[in-house]
Formats: structure tokens, C-alpha cells, sequence
């Protein structure tokens, strides 16, 4: 199913499977079930390097058939492929499928082995609608590809706009199993235009005109064509291709000005079947093509690096349209334009394209060649370019450095540049020693590293640079100060174990604690930061909160974190409170609703020095009583402090 997309339903706990086509310059395709039973509603998907699926599923604030109120799923692939549609295709007079392993001739050759439906939706802006309009589309021939793995199915009553729901009950493989889910719905928003554009003056070949035939019976038939209004028609005979369907030439004489033609096809003893099925009343019209595309216009380049640059033109022109457009490079003007020096196709609608392999430090020819949709190839236009010579890549990381216990939690952040292939963490030792690498990270969506291999009481320095594929390196970053052994303790009140995204964890705090209470909410609070988890509970009083730490002396700084989430409270001046530190008051009439509104993260940190042996934290009721997300407590080293804080 390479190429297609899995979509979650929240209220059926299943994951859906959808295939895309563009027609007419619009997506649309169709839905299939994939798997069932999700413990919850299904929200998120993610694949991982093995190939699993992991589901995440909640039912808050919505039902689900699946009945837990959270869920983690994990889907491992057998290794065995279901018998299934692997994909639906519009055509012209119905519908094309796929499947996964080659099926049955007989059963989908028999249209009783389908039926479809199809329905649309009421569109307004109140809630929900139910299915309306519906129709019931004739499937009037089923036919089977040699290659027993497709069958094209002729259909009169396609309704643009609706979902067509097709049931496959009857189809089997060719082993005789059903389909594992034998449903499909596709979105029909538009119908393939006339497909036919034929080159003026050029013999034209039609492929894929399907008729349903036997094996070993006799069967005539013929393509019918003329200009379009005139008469009578002119034939050719239909041919059979090697892939099942069948296909004719019309002849140069008869593409000198735009024609229509339709097929039919007579098995012995069987009555005449006709492509379209409305025959000569309505045949398919061609129109011709009379000109190759014009060359692009305004071809030039920006932001032109030794390791990327952007190519951008003006559209081409053509008498009927531009199907896209071929990039290519070479290293002079006029170089030959084919697959070897081709860098890229794209669609008709891009009008620009990144080059992210440019030859550094020499002159570079470029390339741009338009294509209708005709087939036919326009003029070439060629542009110069100078690409300067490779240099070492920009350092724009910034890196912050904690340490906790014998660890140092190194995080960084900043734009790296599309040529960096690895990022280098350097280590010295001492606020003087060499930096050093000590470790090299090639996954560069990577923001955080954990290095275990500390003593404790030593002072280290850390720096981080950049490596490109030229193997160039950039500067360091400025140097960041830590000193192993520090005290950090970090409490979750009123909430689960959690891990920042800097790796240091914060412990669960949902003990029973006389006078207190747990809060949890379900709304994201804003500017939560590195932390946004620790801000989804709290602990409360209606009168005082103590927490007490083991220490020993020294200088540390209190983070208390706070975010008025009850909206009883969301207003200046309803919830204060004063904030004790070892018995003494560091803040008072604190009022987090004043300082920062309703469902905003506030920190609110306190330095002090300790000569005692313990960190008694308080906070009494002002007006009423506080409520607090989390809090930290950091040991500050007097040398420098301020690469810990």
C-alpha cells in the first residue's frame, strides 16, 4: 500500500485506508476499512523503523466503539497480504480495481458480484447531515484483465459529487477466499475528461477498450471513426492487446482534423457490445493536438548556496495544456536532455524546483523542458550557473546544558542548514580544557542528548558544531558550564511521573495529602513550553500547601510553575496567596490571573542560600487558597551559576 494514506475513525475505533488520484487536476479516491478493535477513538497514527503501526485513541469529550477511555495500540504486519482492493480508479464509463492477489475469473466477471449505491450529504453549517440523494448506478459488464489482478467495471449512472459505495460480497480469488473487506467508497468529484488528444497527421492507438471475452470462442470487432459531424464512419479492426483488453489504430488520414470513434465487439452467438455503451449515439470525441509546448519564459535562480539552489520559471504555452515540466543539468551549454541528466519531473502547476546536490565550486548548466499533455516535448531553455565553492556550514544552534547527579541533559535548538549530515557534541573538562568530541548524532531531528559518563564535583563545558557532506565542520557553539552532582528535584503536583523534553523526569505527586486536593484538565494551557504536561494537573488547598526537601547547605533557586486553569478563579483578585520559603515569606499576594491571564503558564523562581538541611516551601491563603501545576528546586553552584540556571 505504498503511497497511500491510513486515516483514523474516532467514533468506530478503526483505522481506514484511502487511495488518491488526481483527475482533472483534482484529488479524489477512495476509502477503504483496513482494521478494527482499537481500544478507543482513534486520533493519531505513527509508523516506526520496523514497520508498526502505533495508535493513539481517546473517547474524551466524544464517544467510541472502543470502550477505554485512553489507548495505545501497537499493529505488527504478519508478513502475510490480505486479499484485498489495493486500489479504484475512475474511468470515463465507471470504475478500474486492483487487488492484492490475482482473483477469480468467473465471480468478477459477474456483474452479480457487485453492487453500488451512491449518496451525498446535505452541506450547511449546522451540525451533521444524513445520506441523501441517493441512486442506485447499473453495473452493465464486469471485465477481467489477463493478469487475473484487475477488472474494469462498465457502469451507466455515475453521479459527480457523490460517494459511490461499492459492495464486492460475490468476488473471490483465485483460491476461493472472500475479500477481507469487501467494500469501497469513492468520492466522485469529477469524471476523466475526453482522454483522447491525438497528435494532427499521426497514426493514433487506443488502449485499454474492454470487452468481456471467452478463452476459446470466436469473436469479431472493430473501431468505428470519423470527423467529428461528419458521415459515415470509417473502421478498423480491434486487436487483442497481451494484457487482456484490446486496442486499434486509427490511421493519419483520420486524425487531420478532430474525429470520434466507438468499438464493438461480437462473440459468436452473443449479442453486440459497444464502447461507450451508448455506440454511435454518443462517441468519444479527440481532440488534436497541433503544436509541441512553447519553451519557458523568465528561467533563473535564487538563493544559490554550495548546497542548494532554486530554479524558477514562467509558464510554458501549448494549445491544449501543460502536463508538467523535466529539470535537468549538465556542464555546458546545449548538453544532450535525457534520463541521464534529468534531475526531476514535476507537475504542471510547479513552477520552481530545489537542487539540493549542486556542483560546489564549478559552473553548472541548467535545464528546463516543458511537456503537454499530448506527449509531446517543447523547446529547451538553458540557464548558467556559478556555484560557489563549498565552506563550512553556519553554526546557529544554540545549546542549553543541566546537570543532575552524575548526568549533564544537553538540549539544543536553531535552523541547520540542508547540507549538515551530523551534529558533534563537544565536551571539555574544566572552564579551560580542549573541547573534545564525545559523541556524534546523525539523526538531525535529534534535540537532546543525556551524557552519562560524568565525576562528580568536576566542572565541564559543553559546545556543539556542524558537520556538512564535505566533511567541513563549523564553529562551536558558546560554550555552556555544568557542574555534575548538583541537587534538582522536580515535582509533578498533583500528577504523573512525566519527562521534560530536556530528559530530566519529574516525579508523580498523587498521594493522599490531608487538607489537599488533585485537579486534572483537559485543555492545553498556553506557553506550557519545554514542560506542557505538568500543567494539565495540580494540587490545591483551600487554605495552605507544604512540601519539604532534603538538602544540604548551599544555594538554590525554587521554580514554582502555576497556570489558572479553574474558572472560578480565572479573574484578578479571587485566588492570592503568599509563598514561604524555610518560614520566611518570599512572595506575597501572588495572583497568577492577574499576572497572565486564564490557561497561561507562569513560573515563578526564588533564589536562596541554605544553611540548613532541609527546603520547606509554603503557600498560605491570601484571599483563597493556592493551587500549584509543579515545582523545581535546582542547586546553584557559586563558580558558575549561571550556566545552571
Amino acid at each position: 500500500f505504498a503511497g497511500q494514506v491510513f486515516v483514523g475513525d474516532q467514533t468506530h475505533s478503526t483505522v481506514m485506508r484511502v487511495f488518491l488520484e488526481k483527475v482533472n487536476g483534482v484529488y479524489q479516491g477512495a476509502c477503504f476499512p483496513f482494521l478494527g478493535g482499537v481500544g478507543s477513538g482513534t486520533l493519531s497514527m505513527r509508523f516506526t523503523d520496523d514497520g508498526s503501526m502505533f495508535v493513539g485513541g481517546t473517547n474524551r469529550g466524544w464517544g467510541s466503539r472502543g470502550n477505554k477511555p485512553y489507548s495505545l495500540d501497537r499493529i505488527v504486519w504478519t508478513g502475510k497480504t490480505p486479499f484485498a482492493i489495493h486500489e479504484m480508479r475512475v474511468r470515463q464509463d465507471g470504475f478500474e480495481l486492483t487487488f492484492t492477489e490475482p482473483i477469480d475469473p468467473a465471480t468478477a466477471a459477474s456483474v452479480s458480484s457487485y453492487q453500488l449505491s451512491t449518496y451525498t450529504y446535505i452541506y450547511k453549517s449546522g451540525y451533521g447531515s444524513p445520506e441523501v440523494d441517493h441512486t442506485k448506478p447499473t453495473i452493465k459488464r464486469a471485465v477481467v484483465a489477463s493478469d487475473g489482478r484487475s477488472v474494469r467495471l462498465m457502469v451507466d449512472g455515475l453521479q459527480v459529487g457523490h460517494c459511490h459505495e461499492l459492495h464486492l460480497a460475490g468476488l473471490k480469488s483465485s483460491k476461493g477466499l472472500p475479500l477481507r473487506h469487501p467494500v469501497a467508497y469513492y468520492t466522485l468529484n469529477e469524471l476523466p475528461k475526453d482522454p483522447a488528444i491525438a497528435i494532427a497527421g499521426q497514426p493514433y492507438l487506443l488502449r485499454d477498450i474492454a470487452f468481456n471475452r471467452q478463452p476459446d470462442a470466436k469473436w469479431q470487432g472493430r473501431v468505428h471513426y470519423r470527423a467529428v459531424g461528419q458521415t459515415p464512419f470509417q473502421n478498423v479492426p480491434l486487436q487483442a492487446a497481451a494484457d487482456g483488453f484490446f486496442q486499434a489504430t486509427i490511421p493519419s488520414s483520420g486524425t487531420t482534423q478532430p474525429f470520434e470513434f466507438y468499438a464493438e465487439f461480437q462473440e459468436e452467438g452473443q449479442p453486440v457490445s459497444r464502447f461507450p455503451l451508448s455506440g454511435a449515439t454518443s462517441p468519444i470525441k479527440v481532440a488534436l493536438d497541433l503544436a509541441p509546448p512553447s519553451a519557458v519564459s523568465e528561467l533563473g535562480a535564487e538563493n544559490v548556496n554550495d548546497y542548494s539552489l532554486t530554479l524558477h520559471w514562467e509558464a510554458a504555452k501549448d494549445d491544449h495544456g501543460i502536463a508538467g515540466y523535466r529539470v535537468f543539468r549538465g556542464e555546458e551549454k546545449g548538453f544532450t536532455c535525457d534520463d541521464n541528466s534529468a534531475l526531476v519531473t514535476v507537475t504542471d502547476s510547479v513552477l520552481q524546483t530545489v537542487d539540493d546536490e549542486p556542483p560546489s565550486g564549478k559552473t553548472a548548466w541548467y535545464a528546463v523542458q516543458a511537456l503537454d499533455i499530448a506527449g509531446r516535448n517543447g523547446e529547451v531553455a538553458y540557464l548558467k550557473i556559478d556555484v560557489p565553492a563549498n565552506r563550512p556550514p553556519v553554526n546557529k544552534l544554540t545549546l542549553t546544558a543541566l546537570a543532575a547527579g552524575n548526568q549533564a541533559y544537553l538540549k539544543w535548538s536553531g535552523d541547520i542548514e540542508p547540507d549538515v549530515v551530523a551534529i558533534e557534541l563537544l565536551r571539555g573538562e574544566g572552564e579551560q580544557g580542549e573541547l573534545k568530541s564525545v559523541h556524534k548524532v546523525d539523526d538531525l531531528t535529534a534535540t537532546s542528548f543525556v551524557d552519562k559518563s560524568l565525576t562528580k564535583d568536576a566542572t565541564y563545558r559543553y559546545a556543539v558544531r556542524l558537520v556538512d557532506r564535505g566533511k567541513l565542520i563549523s564553529d562551536a557553539s558558546s560554550p555552556q558550564l555544568v557542574r555534575p552532582g548538583l541537587y534538582i528535584r522536580r515535582v509533578n503536583c498533583g500528577g504523573d511521573a512525566v519527562t521534560g523534553s530536556d530528559g530530566i523526569p519529574w516525579e508523580a505527586d498523587k498521594a493522599n495529602r490531608a487538607g489537599t486536593g488533585r485537579f486534572a484538565v483537559k485543555k492545553p494551557v498556553a506557553d506550557g513550553g519545554e514542560y506542557p504536561a505538568i500543567y494539565q494537573s495540580e494540587r490545591w488547598s483551600y487554605n495552605r500547601l507544604s512540601y519539604k526537601f532534603d538538602v544540604t547547605p548551599g544555594r538554590y533557586v525554587v521554580i514554582l510553575h502555576f497556570a489558572e486553569t479553574n474558572k472560578i478563579y480565572a479573574v484578578a483578585g479571587k485566588r492570592t496567596f503568599n509563598v514561604l520559603i524555610n518560614g520566611k515569606q518570599a512572595h506575597a499576594n501572588v495572583d497568577v490571573a492577574a499576572r497572565v491571564g486564564a490557561d497561561r503558564a507562569w513560573q515563578l523562581p526564588t533564589t536562596l542560600d541554605v544553611s540548613g538541611k532541609s527546603i520547606d516551601i509554603e503557600l498560605r491563603k491570601a484571599k483563597a487558597g493556592p493551587a500549584l501545576k509543579g515545582l523545581e528546586i535546582r542547586e546553584v553552584p557559586a563558580a558558575n551559576g549561571e550556566a545552571n540556571r
